[in-house]
């Protein structure tokens, strides 16, 4: 999502799992901070999901209305045994 009066944008991550009843918030936030993770443009988050394990497996386009367009993205990541567990204990 773009923000007005600015360059930077923020992604929102569905990881697959259920959604809060109303909505919860799905944007992608630093681990140490807590703080809404920004970017410089769209190639800023893809290169960072690249950088966390992600593989880009597909990208198209989605039309908001008339005057909006959002990209989806794709991506998959192979997990090891250390890192399913401790998200199943989170």
């Amino acid at each position: 999502m773009g923000k007005f009066f600015s360059g930077k944008v923020t992604i929102d991550v569905n990881f697959g799992e259920a959604r809060k009843f109303f909505g919860g918030d799905t944007r992608l936030r630093d681990d140490m901070t807590g703080k809404i993770k920004k970017f410089n443009s769209v190639t800023d988050a893809l290169n960072f999901m690249g950088l966390e394990g992600w593989s880009l497996i597909n990208a198209f386009p989605v039309t908001v209305s008339s005057e909006s367009q959002t990209c989806h993205y794709y991506f998959k990541k192979l997990f090891d045994r250390a890192e399913i567990i401790k998200a199943a204990t989170d």
